[in-house]
């Protein structure tokens, strides 16, 4: 996405609005309900419903409300946009705020939902409408803000007793979303090089710093590996080796 180069930290938070919205929407024939995320140390810190016919005003005066500094404030809706002469497009749409700055961006992520007898999917990648939307109320900065940390992946090719490689990875983030935007950039870079003495086989090892695995993150890495198989360098290779890309996670006890 990389549309907040100078605002690590909000991209990250949108990174997590974006796949949160999606695991909300994915088993879902019907809208998504408008809802509110608030960061702090880089994690959501608060889930927050929004209903009613209004919801731009809502976000104002849950903002207003707030008893709390956010770090972080995500404002997440879903709209029908048109898409020139083929059919209206669903896509969800996310306002993004950081308490550094008075003014946040507006993202787009296109989505096709199982309504429409098809699989779930992303169409696309996120798009940034303005990066120009006035925040609504200044809750003061939090006293030590939070700064994004790396999420450093350690590799390491191992050689199997066929021959062919594998790869062993080493990573971990507090935000599962940010982690697996930074291995999905790495295992594109990987299998992009087409390597026919590559096995295919992609182990992961999520090392203490993530936090705990509940139902969201766990969809996050699901749907990880799901991207990369609908890679089209991942078809070019399996066509290339007749063989398949097989990424494992395993979990840090």
């Amino acid at each position: 996405m990389d549309v907040l180069s100078e605002n690590k930290e909000l991209e990250a938070a949108l990174y997590a609005g974006v796949d949160y919205a999606v695991w909300l929407r994915h088993q879902s024939p019907k809208p998504l309900l408008p809802f509110m995320l608030f960061f702090n140390g880089g994690k959501i810190s608060e889930v927050r419903e929004v209903i009613g016919d209004k919801p731009d005003a809502l976000f104002d005066e849950a903002l207003q409300q707030l008893l709390y500094p956010f770090e972080q404030a995500l404002m997440c809706v879903e709209a029908r946009i048109q898409n020139g002469l083929e059919e209206d497009q669903d896509i969800i749409l996310i306002k993004g705020f950081d308490n550094s700055a008075t003014l946040g961006v507006m993202i787009g992520q296109k989505i096709l939902g199982i309504e429409s007898g098809q699989l779930f999917k992303r169409v696309g990648k996120p798009v940034l409408f303005s990066n120009k939307v006035p925040l609504p109320v200044y809750v003061g900065q939090t006293p030590i803000p939070y700064q994004l940390q790396p999420a450093n992946i350690a590799t390491q090719t191992v050689t199997e007793a066929d021959g062919l490689t594998r790869e062993v990875m080493y990573a971990g983030h507090v935000n599962a979303s940010y982690l697996t935007y930074t291995l999905l950039q790495a295992c594109k870079q990987l299998i992009g090089q087409q390597d026919a003495g590559f096995s295919g086989k992609i182990n992961i090892h999520l090392v203490p710093g993530m936090p705990t695995i509940g139902d969201f993150e766990k969809f996050v890495l699901d749907d990880f590996i799901t991207r990369i198989a609908n890679l089209k360098a991942t078809a070019q290779w399996e066509q290339l080796t007749a063989r398949k890309i097989d990424i494992q996670f395993n979990y840090a006890s």
